[in-house]
């Protein structure tokens, strides 16, 4: 897959640097709330935000990141926040050579800010669920 994405096949790559991940908490900055400079992201700059969230991660919770981004200060908060949450599907490879679409979880976006949860996705949304991760990623650069 690296490769695929144009890195030398002698590049390392790990999912998660465990070393660099016990250093940056014993700083505390892993608990510094970072809503100041989303909301300035989704205000003053032309970038697009998305948020992927599995419906089985219980550290950050689908329920608990509803509730934080339709609080979230900035200028579309109350047209995010009124938006209802759609439902989504996909197209599953699964074990069969035929495709077939399978429920994905919801979305709701408005302006640069799109929010989809994932069914049957922990902590690791791209492990646990692939298809919709890469369906997910797909929509959201072609739009």
């Amino acid at each position: 897959m690296l490769q695929g994405l144009g890195f030398p096949a002698d590049f390392y790559y790990q999912t998660v640097n465990l070393e660099l991940n016990t250093e940056w908490t014993k700083t505390g900055d892993v608990f510094l709330p970072t809503t100041r400079e989303l909301s300035s992201i989704l205000d003053d700059a032309e970038l697009k935000v998305l948020v992927v969230n599995g419906n089985d991660d219980y550290i950050v919770n689908t329920p608990g990141q509803k509730i934080a981004y339709d609080r979230l200060p900035w200028s579309g908060r109350s047209e995010f926040r009124n938006k209802p949450w759609a439902r989504w599907s996909f197209l599953s490879e699964g074990l069969t050579e035929q495709s077939h679409q399978r429920k994905g979880g919801e979305v709701k976006e408005h302006g640069n800010l799109r929010f989809v949860t994932v069914d049957g996705a922990g902590h690791a949304s791209p492990g646990d669920q692939p298809d919709a991760i890469w369906d997910i990623v797909n929509h959201w650069i072609e739009h």
